[in-house]
């Protein structure tokens, strides 16, 4: 048993034959790791953002209400156009990405 997704890395990179769910922006420049091609799909930014790669799923920030003080900023920087930009870089998709 593991916990986010931190913990899941260190854990397949230092069991021989792990397999295990890790978010692709996890994965990237580690050279012990692979990602998974299902059905013959590859799991690229293009098939997760369309659906067609079928181990996707989105991120949820779910607040109490509506967001209020540091919860806002981060929700509010996160959304913004520097917020967006760093996304790709770690191997995540923006929203303009997915479409939204």
């Amino acid at each position: 048993m593991v916990g986010g997704n931190l913990e899941t890395r260190n854990k397949l990179e230092s069991t021989p034959g792990a397999v295990g769910p890790l978010s692709t922006g996890f994965v990237e420049g580690r050279d012990k790791l692979a990602v998974v091609t299902l059905d013959g799909i590859e799991a690229s930014p293009e098939n997760i953002a369309s659906g067609k790669y079928p181990m996707n799923r989105p991120l949820y920030l779910i607040t109490d209400g509506e967001p209020e003080g540091d919860a806002k900023k981060f929700i509010d920087y996160l959304l913004s156009e520097k917020g967006q930009s760093l996304l790709e870089p770690h191997g995540y998709l923006s929203l303009k990405q997915i479409g939204k």
